[in-house]
């Protein structure tokens, strides 16, 4: 094998990597809208609240508006591929605008599309991004699965939970149960 095939093949299979969140530093496509579109870094973004980071998908409501465009990127990514596969693309950049230049039909191309959504969705909330939502512990993101044992009261048995612990919310750093709000 020449060494350019050899580099065409493993930039190949950095595309065809399966990813189960957003994975801003690998998909150089996905940064290059990012960066065109907003000027901003794509790694700013990565473990960003709860949907942007590279964990597995959270159950907890978006944080803010960007983590919300990151929930929809990975809906958009499910629904329109199947599976979490990236797909190698083409595309124009131009005049501020970006075009998916893959037939409509390919997979390629609707991968294309969630990313376009993702980088203006990204780009029309920039101004609210803040570092406070960086690596946020999975007890916010997935609150429920991760349980805070600390926060249950010192005598609390699995035999005397209180019934409304089971419908607690997170809030300001703390479990809460109804009662408590």
């Amino acid at each position: 094998m020449h060494t350019s095939s050899i580099i065409v093949l493993i930039v190949s299979i950095c595309f065809l990597k399966i990813t189960h969140s957003i994975d801003f530093q690998s998909n150089r496509q996905l940064g290059s809208m990012i960066f065109f579109l907003s000027g901003q870094n794509p790694n700013d973004f990565t473990n960003y609240g709860c949907w942007c980071s590279n964990k597995d998908k959270p159950i907890h409501a978006p944080l803010d508006e960007i983590d919300e465009c990151c929930q929809n990127y990975q809906t958009c990514n499910t629904v329109q591929t199947s599976h979490v596969t990236s797909y190698p693309y083409k595309a124009s950049y131009e005049d501020g605008t970006i075009e998916c230049l893959n037939n409509k039909e390919t997979k390629a191309h609707r991968q294309c599309e969630c990313d376009i959504v993702l980088a203006k969705c990204l780009n029309k909330h920039q101004n609210i991004y803040t570092t406070n939502l960086l690596y946020i512990s999975d007890n916010k993101c997935n609150p429920g699965i991760i349980l805070n044992f600390d926060d249950l009261p010192t005598n609390t048995t699995s035999k005397n939970v209180p019934e409304n612990y089971y419908n607690f919310t997170f809030t300001g750093g703390l479990y809460t149960t109804p009662k408590d709000t």
